[in-house]
């Protein structure tokens, strides 16, 4: 395993997590929708999936200190005009569907 993509890809999990569930309170309807669909890809079966085999190969404290990064950025983000910038639900997207046809399988 690559412990560099691998602690990335939960950086961006719990970063795409937390600024989707930030999109559903806006008051921007299409950004709403966005957040909500983003959110359920990002807590759905793939990304718990994903959590599981990180903690069980990495530990706890591996995984908590890579959300942390995570939570950490989508905070700043949500906290500024960044926020509205559909850009990050983009990138999100893409990100998502890296991730899922990559561990659909696993």
């Amino acid at each position: 395993a690559d412990e560099q993509a691998d602690a990335q890809m939960i950086t961006n999990s719990t970063f795409c997590a937390m600024y989707s569930t930030r999109l559903t309170q806006t008051s921007d309807s299409g950004l709403q929708v966005k957040g909500v669909n983003l959110n359920a890809r990002f807590n759905g079966p793939v990304f718990n999936r994903v959590l599981q085999v990180m903690n069980k190969t990495y530990g706890r404290t591996w995984l908590e200190s890579n959300a942390r990064n995570g939570s950490m950025t989508a905070m700043q983000l949500s906290q500024s005009e960044l926020l509205y910038n559909p850009e990050y639900a983009r990138q999100c997207d893409v990100f998502a569907d890296k991730v899922e046809k990559e561990w659909r399988g696993k």
